[in-house]
C-alpha cells in the first residue's frame, strides 16, 4: 500500500511538472505571437504555480512574467524579478537574466541619454521597418514573401495586422506621416506600388502603382499631404514625383541627379523632416552617402567610405547611418547644414553583427534592431545500436564563436572555425582551431597566405595532415595543417556553387573521404563530380539539389535535398532515389506571424550527415508557422524504414558531422535573439541649442 502511495504521488508530480511546462509554452505563444501580454501574464503565474519542485520552469516563468509586466509599465515587473533572483538562486540563466532587467530599472537622470530594451524574441521572423514619430507605434514585417505588416504599440505590447498576406510579394521600405497617424509603404512582385495605410484602422490602398516601373519610397511633406517617390523604368531615368496621398495626383521634381539615360545603384533612402533633401547613394554602388536637394542641384557627398542607411535627424541638421568603419558594425552621425557635411562623423553605438537603424523619434529617441547572438559547437555521444542519444550534447569550449567542426579520420580531433567577437568577412577573421578531444588541448592553424573563410565547415584530407577548404572566392584549397603552406587545387579554377549565399551556411563543395573527388552543385541543381587530381568532371544528377551535397562515408552515394525531399543518388551518376523519412516536411521555414497553410508536420532545415557505415543519414527540422520549438536531429535508414528523433532539441543546428566509428556526432548550434532597443534623448540636447 505504501508503495503503491508513492507511485501516485511521484505520477501526479510528473504529471504537474508536464502540466507546468504546456502551461508556459501556451503562454509563450500568447505573448510573442498573439500579443496579448495580460492573458500571457496570467498563464505564466498559473505554469510558475504549478511547476512544484521543476525549479527551472517556475523560474523561466517568473522571468517572462516579468518582461510582459515590464512591456505593460506596471511596477510588478521587479517584483518578480526580484523574487527570481530571491528564491531560484541556483537557476543560474534566469537568475542572470533577472538580474540585467533589474539593472535596467536603476534611475538614471531625466534628461541623460539611456538606453532601454523594449522586445526581445527568437527566431518569429520579425523585420522592424520604422517608428512613427511620435514613438508609440513600431513597424514590423512577417515573412518577406508573405508581405504582411504589423504596428507593435510600445507601451501596451499590442500587436496588430495592418494588412493581409500579399503572396509572391515583398514589402520594402515604410515611412510613417509626421502625426503618427498613417504609414505609406513599397510592394514588389509582380507589380510594383505604393500604398497608404491609416494605423488605427481601414483598409491600405494603393497611391500609385504601374506594370512596366520599380517605385521607390523616400518620405513623407512635412505637412503629411504627399510622399515623395521615384519610378525607375528598364529604358529611361528615374522620374521622381511627390503623389499626392489624398486622391494620387503628382507632381514631377528634379531627377535628384541621375543625368544618364538610365541610373543604377540604390537611389536614395530617406527624406529630411522639412521635405527639402534626400539622402542615400545617389543612383551609384560606390562607396559613400550623398545628399541632393529635392528641387534639383548636384548630389553632394557628406560621407566618404563603406556608409549605407541614412536617416535624417529630427531636427533636419544631420544623417544617422551605418557603417562597419573601424572594423566594427555600429550608427553613426554626420552633421548637415543646407546640404554639405559639417565636420567628421562620430560613432553613436555598436550594433552587433546585424543590427539595423529602425529610426528615429520627433523627440530625438534611437531605435534599433539588434540581434546578440551565440554559435557553439557541441559533442554528443550516439548508441550506434539505436540510433540515440547515449547523452545530452556537450559544449566543447565556452570561448568565442565556434562553427563547423569536423572530426579527423582518427576521430582523435576536431577541426573547426572560431571567430573573437562580430561577424567580419575579411581575410584572417575566421581562425582555424583544431582539438584534442582526449586532452582538449587546441593549436590554431595559420595559412600562410589570409584567406577568407565562410561557415562551411573545413574537411580533412585522409592523411590527417592537410585540410580542405572552399574559399569565400570560389578556390579549392589544401592547406597543410602543420606548416600553413596552401595548394591550390585544380590549378586554382574558382568554383561558385548554385544557392551559396556567401560566406554562410550553405556548404559548397564537398571532398569524398577517401579524396578521390569533390562535389557541388551548380546552376540549374545539377549535381557535379570533379574527381581528383585531374579535375575530370562528371555530371552526377540533373534533379534540382537544393543547397549541399553530401558523399558517403564509403564514396558510393551523394545524398542531398531535392526542396523537401531527401535523395541518394550514386556518386558516378544514376538515377536518384528519394529516402521515405514518413515524415510531412516543408523546404522553406515559414514564420509564426503567418499561420501554417500546409499539411507538413516539420519544416527541414538544409544540413544533413551520414553515419559512419553508409546506410544512416541524419537530419535536421525546425518547428512549423506558429509552434514554438526548437531544432532536432533525426536520423533514418536509407534502406528502408521511418525516421526516429535522437531525443534533443537545441535553437539552431548546422554543420553536422559523425565520428569515423559512428560514436560521436559534432555539430554547431546558433543561438541568434531579436531585440528592439531604444537610446533616449539621443538628439534632444542639440534640439535645445
Amino acid at each position: 500500500m505504501r508503495l503503491f502511495k508513492v507511485a501516485v504521488m511521484v505520477g501526479v508530480a510528473f504529471l504537474l511538472f508536464g502540466q507546468a511546462d504546456t502551461i508556459l509554452q501556451r503562454a509563450i505563444r500568447k505573448e510573442t505571437i498573439e500579443g496579448d501580454l495580460k492573458g500571457a501574464i496570467e498563464l505564466y503565474r498559473e505554469a510558475a504555480r504549478q511547476a512544484g519542485k521543476d525549479r527551472t520552469t517556475a523560474a523561466k516563468a517568473l522571468v517572462r512574467m516579468g518582461t510582459c509586466f515590464e512591456k505593460l509599465g506596471d511596477a510588478e515587473a521587479r517584483k518578480a524579478f526580484e523574487q527570481v533572483v530571491r528564491e531560484y538562486a541556483d537557476q543560474k540563466e534566469s537568475v542572470v537574466e533577472a538580474r540585467r532587467h533589474l539593472a535596467a530599472k536603476e534611475p538614471s537622470a531625466p534628461t541623460g541619454v539611456t538606453a532601454q530594451r523594449l522586445w526581445v524574441g527568437g527566431h518569429d521572423g520579425r523585420y522592424y521597418r520604422a517608428i512613427a514619430p511620435d514613438g508609440r507605434l513600431a513597424i514590423f514585417s512577417g515573412p518577406a514573401s508573405e508581405g504582411t505588416l504589423f504596428a507593435h504599440d510600445l507601451r501596451t505590447g499590442e500587436v496588430r495586422r495592418l494588412m493581409e498576406p500579399l503572396v509572391a510579394r515583398r514589402t520594402d521600405k515604410v515611412a510613417i506621416s509626421p502625426d503618427s497617424k498613417r504609414a505609406a509603404y513599397q510592394t514588389m512582385r509582380p507589380e510594383s506600388k505604393i500604398w497608404v495605410v491609416d494605423l488605427h484602422g481601414g483598409d491600405p490602398r494603393v497611391v500609385a502603382e504601374g506594370k512596366d516601373f520599380f517605385f521607390s519610397l523616400y518620405g513623407w511633406s512635412s505637412d503629411g499631404k504627399q510622399v515623395l517617390i521615384a519610378s525607375n523604368s528598364q529604358s529611361s531615368r528615374p522620374k521622381v514625383e511627390w503623389v499626392s496621398v489624398i486622391d494620387g495626383s503628382r507632381k514631377g521634381v528634379d531627377s535628384l541627379g541621375c543625368k544618364a539615360g538610365r541610373c543604377s545603384g540604390s537611389g536614395w533612402s530617406d527624406l529630411s523632416p522639412d521635405g527639402h533633401f534626400v539622402v542615400g547613394k545617389a543612383w551609384t554602388n560606390q562607396p559613400g552617402l550623398f545628399v541632393a536637394a529635392v528641387e534639383g542641384g548636384e548630389p553632394t557627398l557628406i560621407v566618404e567610405g563603406e556608409a549605407f542607411d541614412g536617416h535624417w535627424s529630427p531636427d533636419g541638421k544631420g544623417v544617422l547611418f551605418a557603417s562597419n568603419r573601424r572594423g566594427i558594425h555600429g550608427t553613426w552621425f554626420v552633421q548637415v547644414s543646407a546640404g554639405k557635411p559639417v565636420g567628421s562623423p562620430e560613432m553613436v553605438r555598436d550594433l552587433g553583427p546585424w543590427g539595423n537603424i529602425i529610426g528615429l523619434s520627433s523627440n530625438g529617441d534611437f531605435y534599433y534592431e539588434y540581434n546578440p547572438t551565440a554559435r557553439d559547437v557541441y559533442v554528443a555521444d550516439l548508441d550506434t545500436r539505436s540510433e540515440k542519444l547515449a547523452g545530452q550534447p556537450k559544449r566543447i569550449t565556452d570561448r568565442n564563436m565556434n562553427v563547423g567542426p569536423a572530426w579527423s579520420p582518427d576521430g582523435e580531433f576536431l577541426v573547426y572555425y572560431s571567430q573573437a567577437g562580430q561577424d567580419n568577412w575579411t581575410p584572417g577573421a575566421l581562425k582555424i582551431v583544431i582539438r584534442s578531444m582526449k586532452t582538449g588541448e587546441e593549436r590554431l592553424v595559420s595559412p600562410k597566405t589570409p584567406l577568407v573563410f565562410g561557415y562551411t565547415k573545413p574537411q580533412w584530407f585522409p592523411d590527417g595532415q592537410s585540410l580542405f577548404i572552399h574559399e569565400q572566392s570560389g578556390r579549392l584549397i589544401k592547406l597543410d595543417a602543420q606548416t600553413g603552406n596552401i595548394e591550390y587545387l585544380f590549378k586554382g579554377e574558382r568554383i561558385i556553387p548554385s544557392n551559396n549565399f556567401p560566406n554562410h551556411y550553405f556548404p559548397p563543395a564537398t571532398l569524398a573521404a577517401n579524396a578521390s573527388f569533390v562535389t557541388y552543385v551548380a546552376q540549374g541543381g545539377r549535381i557535379i563530380r570533379r574527381n581528383l587530381p585531374d579535375g575530370k568532371e562528371i555530371e552526377v544528377s540533373r534533379v534540382g539539389a537544393t543547397n549541399g551535397v553530401f558523399p558517403s562515408p564509403d564514396g558510393a552515394k551523394i545524398a542531398f535535398w531535392a526542396n523537401s525531399k531527401l535523395m541518394i543518388v550514386p556518386a558516378t551518376g544514376g538515377a536518384p532515389v528519394e529516402v521515405k523519412t514518413g515524415l510531412t516536411l516543408e523546404y522553406v521555414r515559414p514564420r509564426p506571424e503567418v499561420p501554417n497553410q500546409s499539411s507538413a508536420t516539420h519544416a527541414r532545415a538544409t544540413t544533413l550527415a551520414w553515419g559512419a557505415d553508409s546506410r544512416t543519414l541524419f537530419f535536421v527540422t525546425r518547428p512549423m508557422a506558429g509552434v514554438l520549438g526548437k531544432d532536432e536531429i533525426w536520423s533514418v535508414p536509407i534502406d528502408g524504414g521511418e525516421a526516429k528523433p535522437l531525443g534533443m532539441q537545441l535553437h539552431s543546428i548546422w554543420s553536422m558531422d559523425i565520428s569515423p566509428d559512428g560514436k560521436r556526432l559534432a555539430f554547431y548550434d546558433e543561438d541568434m535573439q531579436y531585440e528592439l532597443w531604444v537610446v533616449k534623448n539621443l538628439f534632444a540636447p542639440k534640439a535645445k541649442q
